[in-house]
């Protein structure tokens, strides 16, 4: 399983939750933190570039359950998420595009507040259809504030861990 963890914050909420994921997992998971480094956005002019969006792209190709960790920023998935959700357009026509049909997408986000904004697993469920993927559901974390997860957020991160985990039943 990758697990791309899309918060501008090594060590905030979205962090944690990927912590509390592999936890209840128990297995092996590979983490690539978008911002670390940054996947600069899309433009036209400079497709095919090396950057941190191919070391990415690689690393999808080499699991078949890829994880989208974002925190709810205005409504929507992080602008981390973001980038690397439009340098998919990168990808169309090429190995590493049509590589990624077959594989499963999920979603884990977490926000403060007490659910999921409307509209918002739209992206996820959309490109992965779009890529041929399957989008296997996600689960919405909420926080309290800084590193204080909601009373269900652990049961959450466990019912979410059976959708990616081995057996799962996406």
């Amino acid at each position: 399983m990758l697990i791309l963890n899309g918060s501008a914050r090594r060590d905030g909420n979205t962090a944690l939750t990927v912590v509390r994921l592999r936890d209840a997992l128990g297995g092996p998971s590979t983490l690539i933190n978008l911002s670390d480094p940054p996947i600069p956005a899309f433009d036209y002019e400079d497709r095919g570039r090396a950057d941190a969006f191919a070391a990415a792209g690689g690393a999808m190709l080499e699991h078949e359950i890829i994880v989208c960790a974002t925190p709810v920023y205005w409504y929507a998935m992080s602008a981390q998420m973001k980038a690397l959700f439009d340098r998919f357009t990168d990808l169309l026509g090429t190995a590493v595009g049509r590589g990624l049909t077959g594989r499963t997408m999920l979603l884990l986000a977490n926000g403060t507040d007490p659910r999921l904004p409307a509209g918002f697993e739209t992206p996820f469920r959309r490109t992965a259809r779009y890529l041929g993927m399957a989008y296997g559901g996600g689960a919405y974390v909420r926080f309290e504030g800084d590193g204080e997860m909601s009373a269900d957020g652990q049961q959450r991160i466990t019912q979410f861990s059976r959708l990616a985990g081995p057996g799962r039943s996406a």
